[in-house]
């Protein structure tokens, strides 16, 4: 079993409609606030928030799966020193 809410919502549609809530509204979060960034400058022109937003939110729901198998405090931050470095790299698509 990889992740639990996934498991549930296999089997229940309420379940199901809930996760998914939650991740597109994560994920609108997330877009919102790198276009308000984009807006201030912060975040080059050329970049598309919403696919930025999407990346982001897939690294989010992948560190809460490794959290929630036992995932140590060192690894997760190596997830996000990882996600940092990779960023310059990110703009530039």
């Amino acid at each position: 079993m990889i992740n639990t809410s996934a498991t549930l919502a296999a089997s229940s549609k309420e379940i199901a409609n809930t996760v998914k809530s939650r991740h597109a509204m994560q994920e609108e979060t997330l877009s919102t606030f790198l276009a308000q960034r984009q807006q201030r400058g912060e975040i080059p022109a050329h970049c598309r928030p919403q696919e930025l937003a999407q990346y982001l939110s897939c690294i989010l729901q992948g560190m809460s799966i490794s959290a929630r198998e036992g995932a140590t405090l060192e690894k997760l931050q190596s997830i996000t020193q990882t996600t940092l470095r990779l960023w310059p790299e990110l703009l530039k698509l």
